[in-house]
């Protein structure tokens, strides 16, 4: 009876890398026809090829794989025994990436993956989108990758190192670095509008900027995505520093860019950036600051502000500007401590400041001061007339602020009369009879007179008739009383005579002259006083005129006194 086939002798194996497939040899065995070749990894994984020859290729084999293989000879009723075997391990597997770190300030990451059977190594290469590679081996499962470049994209790829082959290459891993500082810091101080441009070059990886300007008493704080950033309501004559640092949401530039500027005294300022090599020039104008210690007096000619201040340093000169309520302005330049500001508005109240000037700028206002220019005038004067005793009564409104008031009344011929009162009234005495009085009003305030208010016209009462005079009449037995014409037209005069014994007769007439018949051996007094539209005048002194006591003979007449 014929035996199977003895068991294959012989046998070789062969690891083909790139295809993890194993090339299996061996010699020809007496009686076989064809021959199976099995792999069975220690997890469990088969493979078998099947063939008439000496040879056979064993495909798709997993990687990281210990396989036993054996030849099994075959004559087409039995197959030869399988004690023999040999062993191949194939290529790793890949590394699988589980996560990676970035140390921010100096751009060093760290890779980590899960380990890999059968691997004896690692190797690891990151390539930036810019072409610059970096590469680590280890023999754990991390590996550092120092001194990546900033602002890059870096794709990573591991390989596990076997004893024959290494891993297909493992999936890509992307690592972003930090941003790259600023470079090119420049401060530009715009003093006419007190403003800072803080401007710099862009960035390889940002997404935005963070600016910080500190100096005084205040810090400022931008976050920008733009390449400038500006900085308003800064403090004069300070020093300020600059920093700006590009910022990502995974990290912050490891480094970042100052500079500095001024507000104040003139100097050439460096401009230092805190990358190495690198430092810029530049000078800066300035603007001095704001005037300290404005105070404003009352010069009384023209109604004139007097406005001074403490000098600011570096100043060459200051312009004052005054503005009042009711849209008047002033303003004056000066290169003193001192302005006069003429012709204010009486009674405004005017908000005033100094803005001192360099050569080249505009500087800081001055804290704005308050100033009520000189007193008005009254208003609504009213004159009354109060006949008896001939005396003027003035009226007027009050003048807000006023200390005293001075009312004047002058009469064409140059007589005036004054009244000083700190009342809204004033009276006149011992006006004049029968003249137009001007009256006007002045406020007095602060030491200062105010302008001469709106004159107003009153006519003081009618005179009492002048050169009252009598005579004698012998013929008729009676007596003649005239006086002259009182300069006013439409009067009216009153006579009044009274004898010895009291008894008072008046008469009334438009005429200048009374005559009296009939009498005789008696003692009469005359009186006359004039009236017009407005009051009557006071009595004229009393003329005493006697009558004879018997007819005499004609002669000429006289005046009696």
């Amino acid at each position: 009876m014929p035996t199977g086939p003895c068991e294959p002798e012989g046998m070789a194996t062969q690891l083909d890398c790139d295809d993890n497939a194993v090339l299996v040899s061996w010699n020809a065995s007496p009686g076989a026809l064809e021959y199976t070749v099995l792999a069975k990894g220690r997890k469990g994984d088969l493979s078998s090829c099947y063939t008439m020859e000496t040879t056979c290729l064993l495909t798709r084999l997993a990687c990281g794989q210990i396989y036993n293989i054996t030849v099994l000879a075959g004559d087409g009723n039995c197959n030869s025994s399988s004690l023999a075997y040999r062993t191949v391990e194939t290529a790793p597997c890949a590394p699988v990436m589980i996560s990676h770190s970035l140390v921010c300030e100096t751009n060093m990451a760290t890779v980590s993956w899960r380990k890999e059977d059968v691997a004896v190594g690692y190797v690891l290469n990151a390539t930036s989108v810019m072409g610059h590679r970096k590469g680590c081996n280890a023999n754990g499962t991390f590996c550092d990758l120092p001194e990546l470049q900033c602002g890059k994209m870096y794709m990573v790829q591991g390989m596990s190192l076997g004893k024959e082959c290494n891993s297909e290459p493992s999936s890509e891993l992307t690592i972003v670095t930090a941003p790259c500082p600023p470079v090119m810091v420049k401060s530009t101080y715009y003093c006419s509008s007190n403003i800072a441009l803080i401007s710099w070059d862009e960035s390889l990886g940002r997404e935005s900027f963070l600016v910080h300007v500190m100096g005084g008493r205040e810090v400022y704080t931008q976050n920008t995505m733009e390449t400038t950033s500006t900085f308003t309501g800064l403090e004069c004559q300070q020093k300020y520093n600059v920093t700006v640092r590009a910022v990502a949401r995974h990290c912050n530039s490891s480094q970042m860019a100052s500079t500095e500027f001024h507000t104040g005294i003139t100097f050439s300022e460096k401009l230092l950036i805190r990358v190495p090599q690198l430092l810029l020039m530049a000078a800066s104008p300035t603007a001095p600051c704001a005037p300290q210690n404005v105070s404003v007096i009352l010069l009384c000619a023209d109604n004139t502000a007097e406005v001074t201040w403490q000098a600011s340093p570096g100043a060459a000169s200051y312009n004052v500007t005054a503005l009042a309520r009711d849209g008047d302005s002033k303003s004056c330049f000066t290169t003193q401590t001192l302005c006069q500001l003429p012709r204010m508005h009486c009674g405004q109240m005017y908000i005033i400041t100094v803005v001192p000037n360099s050569d080249t700028c505009f500087g800081f206002f001055s804290t704005a001061v308050t100033y009520i220019a000189g007193p008005c005038p009254p208003n609504n004067i009213s004159v009354a007339l109060t006949c008896e005793g001939n005396l003027g009564y003035v009226t007027w409104d009050p003048v807000m602020a006023a200390e005293m008031y001075t009312a004047t009344a002058t009469t064409t011929d140059g007589h005036v009369q004054t009244c000083k009162t700190n009342t809204t009234s004033c009276s006149f005495l011992s006006l004049h009879c029968g003249e137009v009085y001007l009256v006007t009003v002045v406020t007095l305030e602060r030491g200062c007179q105010s302008e001469p208010s709106p004159r107003k016209n009153f006519r003081t009462a009618i005179c009492p008739p002048s050169n009252l005079r009598g005579q004698v009449m012998c013929v008729t037995h009676g007596l003649m009383v005239t006086w002259d014409q009182s300069p006013r037209d439409d009067v009216t005069y009153f006579l009044n005579y009274q004898t010895e014994d009291g008894a008072i007769t008046t008469h009334v007439t438009s005429s200048i002259s009374y005559q009296h018949t009939g009498l005789c051996g008696e003692r009469y007094f005359f009186k006359v006083l004039a009236q017009d539209d407005t009051c009557n005048s006071s009595w004229t002194q009393s003329l005493k005129m006697d009558t004879g006591a018997f007819p005499l003979p004609p002669r000429s007449p006289q005046s009696l006194s």
